[in-house]
């Protein structure tokens, strides 16, 4: 009987190793493959993902993993819409279902279908409320709804965002205050009033005095880089991209804000890992 449990143990350690270990060889692919993509192999990034995505099973956590990164590395909209959606029919019950969720929303708010957004938000809300991507679901649901007229719920929303964000999280508050600015206007018995909009670290009042910024990614055409500028808009962020500077340099920079502080500009860093989105701080190009 000891024996046979001994046998039953190390069986269980070999397969929870086992999983790692292919959990490690995804994350590498998955490494390899954005790095392509932002440098400009697009084609060869891609491919590594195709591969995954036929590697694994179907149904599976990792299966959902691979086409989450399949559809955060798509060339187009309609490609990515197709693997966020398998996801959310498939794999709704993986840990990516909300990911897969809030990458609709962000893609319809994106074209402009404020109601359809609205929806994939409200879905992740409610069918999600512990994903790790809950305080931005309630972020762009707060947007959205303002957006679209709803200012009460949206307010509600927005502080649910507010109140989820560690404080350190200084840029992610700033975007929900900033978007936060016409709860201010609610009758006494709405919602709580934010704070005013900050006034020292955000990119529209550093840009004329940041020293610091945050570079995301450098591409060797232009096109690419404009490419990433709206996706990462459509999330929120003040990104741009930046024209070769420097003797030598051939690549378009994309970068996010002007940053006062080093401090400020790695407290945005950490938030964009968080978004699984990496990043670095760099010195304010010449202006």
């Amino acid at each position: 009987m000891f024996r046979l449990l001994l046998v039953s143990l190390f069986a269980v350690v070999l397969t929870t190793e086992a999983v790692a270990q292919n959990a490690m060889r995804a994350d590498s692919v998955f490494a390899r493959a954005r790095r392509l993509v932002n440098e400009g192999a697009g084609t060869e990034g891609r491919a590594l993902i195709d591969s995954l995505v036929r590697s694994t099973k179907e149904g599976s956590a990792e299966r959902a993993d691979a086409l989450y990164w399949r559809a955060a590395l798509a060339p187009d909209a309609a490609t990515a819409q197709r693997d966020y959606v398998l996801i959310t029919v498939d794999h709704s019950l993986t840990p990516r279902a909300a990911d897969a969720l809030l990458g609709l929303a962000q893609l319809e708010y994106a074209r402009g279908d404020r109601t359809a957004a609205r929806r994939h938000l409200e879905r992740l809300v409610l069918e999600h409320p512990q994903a790790t991507s809950i305080t931005e679901a309630w972020y762009w649901l707060g947007r959205t709804r303002i957006e679209i007229g709803d200012v009460a719920a949206g307010c509600q929303a927005l502080d649910r965002a507010r109140k989820a964000l560690p404080a350190a999280e200084v840029e992610r508050r700033n975007m929900v205050d900033y978007a936060a600015q016409s709860c201010r206007n609610l009758p006494a018995a709405g919602t709580t009033p934010p704070p005013p909009p900050p006034t020292t670290t955000t990119a529209t009042t550093t840009a004329t005095r940041g020293a610091w910024t945050v570079q995301v990614a450098a591409f060797k055409t232009k096109a690419e880089g404009e490419r990433l500028v709206r996706s990462l808009t459509a999330r929120g962020h003040a990104a741009r991209v930046i024209e070769p500077f420097g003797a030598g340099a051939t690549l378009y920079r994309v970068r996010i804000g002007f940053y006062a502080t080093r401090a400020d500009a790695v407290a945005v860093v950490a938030t964009l890992k968080a978004q699984r989105i990496g990043a670095i701080v760099a010195e304010t190009e010449a202006r």
